[in-house]
């Protein structure tokens, strides 16, 4: 327990200096660091606190056009190893004229449905499908 314990605060003392003196941060890597240190004054535990930040920082790196800075690498190469990618909580679908967020139930629901529309019209059976909704809709 005593080494857990140790592995965050070093890992919160090194975010905090981080903040303090690296120049090459980015905006969002800088604000990824001041949440997690918010998240943790707050009171969350350091696990949620630590789940939202690799997501940040997951996210950072595939958008960015350059990398993460030396210092937040190592950062999150330390918390990668310890803790493991977080798994994807929603999914974003680009449909009526909007970005919208799904999440994983929706997604399955959303893809279900058109997959069975799909079946349905290659089979013929998509009038089926309407004369159901008209006679049970009513």
């Amino acid at each position: 327990m005593d080494d857990k314990i140790e592995f965050e605060n070093n890992i919160t003392i090194k975010i905090k200096s981080i903040i303090i003196s690296d120049s090459a941060l980015s905006y969002g890597e800088r604000n990824s660091f001041e949440k997690f240190i918010v998240r943790l004054d707050r009171g969350e535990s350091f696990e949620e606190a630590v789940e939202q930040l690799l997501t940040n920082f997951h996210r950072l790196e595939e958008n960015q056009e350059y990398s993460l800075s030396p210092n937040s690498k190592k950062i999150y190469d330390e918390l990668i190893e310890r803790y493991g990618i977080p798994e994807k909580k929603e999914t974003h679908v680009f449909y009526n004229g909007g970005y919208r967020k799904l999440s994983n139930t929706q997604w399955f629901w959303t893809m279900l449905f058109f997959t069975l529309l799909i079946v349905l019209a290659w089979t013929g059976r998509l009038n089926f499908l309407f004369d159901f909704l008209e006679k049970y809709l009513k």
